[in-house]
């Protein structure tokens, strides 16, 4: 989660009354503030998931979610409280809307729009394996390969449809350690390395990198990044050129960290 300003010609999808749920010592305890959740699409077609203090107009969360694992009700409390996981991370919030009895169907529309969201206005639909947030030592393959584009502070660094050309993919899929990392993530029945080639070097991969470029390097970068479940290994300011650099840099900590573990 982070900070965002008011994102520049945005689209409203959805609102609803919402505060935030802080999690202090282990616990889980509500803000107090009066605020909403707000789902809207911003110039680039990516979906943020906002909450706004309602007194001050201020967006405090803003999350750019790319692997959506569900938002729903938390069964273990009576009150109104309700969970959003994304990229492996963790956001609750109490409703607020006065009937409590419509709860079930804002937390529905809420989980179908980003479930159903698109991730280019492409008209033929991406097939492409749905992104998953790394597990220890599943960056390092691809952190061979972004290592070179990350020796030192970058002004301008390329798309990630030009770093991972389809020559680069291609190369990739017959690696058997990234074999290893990526084929469990195949859909049932495409578990092999020739689906992983097909999949690697489909059309709609490269759009899906182009389209990911453009949300990092749009001001919302960070928040991006960050909602890749890369918050912490974000390089200090003066470490990174570009939006892309610090993204790069990120994996390559990562990858780094999980070595160390």
């Amino acid at each position: 989660m982070s900070e965002s300003p008011q994102l520049r010609n945005e689209s409203i999808k959805f609102e609803c009354l919402a505060g935030r749920m802080m999690q202090v010592e282990g616990k889980v305890k509500p803000d107090q503030r009066k605020g909403k959740i707000r789902l809207s699409l911003d110039d680039q077609g990516m979906m943020h998931f906002q909450w706004i203090d309602l007194a001050t107009g201020n967006i405090e969360e803003d999350i750019v979610v790319f692997t959506f694992d569900g938002f729903y009700k938390v069964l273990q409390t009576k009150s109104r409280v309700y969970l959003l996981e994304y990229s492996g991370e963790r956001a609750f919030y109490w409703f607020q809307e006065p009937d409590p009895s419509k709860d079930l169907d804002i937390c529905k529309s809420i989980d179908d729009l980003i479930k159903n969201q698109e991730i280019n206005d492409d008209p033929e639909p991406a097939s492409i394996p749905e992104p998953q947030r790394p597990q220890p030592d599943n960056a390092n393959p691809l952190a061979k390969i972004l290592a070179q584009f990350s020796q030192g502070r970058i002004e301008h660094t390329p798309s990630l449809d030009k770093i991972l050309t389809p020559e680069v993919l291609d190369s990739l899929s017959q690696d058997p350690e990234f074999q290893e990392v990526l084929i469990p993530y195949l859909p049932e029945g495409q578990n092999s390395a020739d689906f992983l080639r097909e999949n690697l070097l489909s059309p709609q991969l490269q759009q899906a990198l182009k389209v990911i470029s453009a949300a990092i390097n749009s001001e919302a970068g960070l928040a991006v990044i960050s909602s890749l479940g890369l918050h912490q290994y974000i390089p200090p300011m003066n470490e990174y050129g570009d939006f892309i650099d610090a993204l790069i840099k990120a994996i390559q900590r990562k990858a780094d960290a999980n070595r160390r573990e």
